[in-house]
């Protein structure tokens, strides 16, 4: 048997040829992304579209079939326009290696079936929009527009991590800088809401349209309310695993530790439902309570930019505080009674107090009358 050839020449091409492979690869604009293996495997469904596949990742898998009819059908109705196919080929062609670019992987699909893919989504995408703006560019037959449930499941579709299409713009080319800001690294920590519920800290439901606009203020916290319901876990998980992928966002992230520290029981998350805080149509309040505990698994935050470190800085000063200690031991030791035992007793000694005074005077009516005889 003849040994296998080997030569310098040989090995030193196959190492150029990965090193340019690696070279194209960190050049490109890679922003669409499969979600890493650690966060599929705390929640693998988080992250599979239900009923729709935007884009290559989860492209010809057989519960997809129906929706892919109904993009056909978008299609056709395009291709009876005036402008016709061609141009929207055209279109993508003059974008197609930024498109092709923009995906982290590929899973072997050749590069014309992948724009087939791409113009058809892309197609389908624009038109559904137009149409739920403008009610009067709906056909009577349109499935999704019949059935406001498929419409409603394909709006949380289109938000998952792997389910989506490159957008470009004229800022797209140019990198915008990055601001470094020092910060002092923070202890990403704070006591849970029943804690510091017990060290006189107060939560209060604010009124902003910004979900993860939190203060502190004189020893209130005020959270916007965050609605918790079958699909919550869903979106945060896709938005934290996108998040993973930049280095200068973690918005979402940061919000879930927030979150996290608060909650790690059901009571921590029952005294939040009473402040407003949250709004449970989950079901019981330990399945919330599981489900944000869940939400950090394998996640990686950067602490120098942790985005509340200044409210788990003044929440914990507060915490700790000497004056705060002491009013909460006072509180505990002279004020521990239940407040409806202690009004039920004032009640009764004021009652006692009224009926003796009340006697007190009959009698010394009475007095005055045998007095006068």
């Amino acid at each position: 048997m003849a040994e296998c050839e080997v030569s310098t020449e040989k090995v030193g091409k196959i190492l150029e040829s990965k090193l340019g492979e690696l070279s194209k690869k960190a050049s490109s604009p890679s922003f669409i992304f499969k979600a890493p293996r650690e966060l599929r495997w705390v929640n693998e469904s988080a992250f599979e579209p239900q009923i729709i596949s935007i884009g290559a990742y989860h492209h010809g898998k057989p519960h997809f079939e129906a929706m892919e009819r109904e993009k056909l059908h978008y299609l056709d109705s395009i291709r009876q326009q005036t402008e016709g196919l061609e141009h929207y080929i055209a279109a993508y062609m003059s974008i197609e290696q930024f498109v092709w670019d923009s995906y982290a992987e590929h899973d072997h699909k050749e590069r014309d079936k992948f724009g087939a893919i791409i113009v058809l989504d892309g197609l389908f995408v624009v038109q559904l929009f137009l149409k739920v703006m403008d009610p009067k560019l709906r056909e009577e037959n349109d499935a999704l527009f019949k059935q406001n449930l498929n419409l409603s499941i394909v709006a949380q579709d289109l938000l998952l991590l792997e389910n989506q299409l490159p957008f470009r713009t004229e800022g797209s080319r140019k990198k915008s800088p990055v601001r470094k800001v020092k910060r002092r690294v923070p202890r990403l920590v704070i006591r849970s809401a029943t804690e510091l519920s017990e060290r006189g800290i107060r939560f209060r439901k604010s009124f902003g349209s910004c979900l993860f606009n939190i203060q502190f203020e004189r020893g209130i916290l005020f959270i916007p309310t965050l609605i918790v319901d079958h699909d919550t876990e869903r979106m945060f998980r896709n938005l934290i695993a996108y998040e993973q992928f930049k280095h200068d966002i973690s918005i979402v992230m940061d919000y879930a530790k927030f979150l996290d520290c608060l909650i790690n029981y059901a009571d921590n998350v029952a005294l939040l439902c009473d402040c407003g805080v949250i709004e449970n149509r989950l079901g019981s309040n330990d399945d919330v309570a599981k489900m944000i505990n869940k939400l950090n698994e394998y996640v990686y935050l950067c602490t120098e930019n942790f985005y509340y470190s200044h409210i788990f800085n003044k929440v914990n000063k507060h915490y700790r505080r000497p004056v705060t200690l002491w009013k909460v031991k006072l509180r505990q030791k002279y004020f521990g009674t239940p407040w409806d035992w202690v009004l039920a007793s004032i009640s009764a000694a004021t009652l006692l107090l009224i009926l003796s005074f009340l006697q007190t005077i009959f009698s010394a009516l009475s007095y005055f009358n045998q007095s006068a005889r």
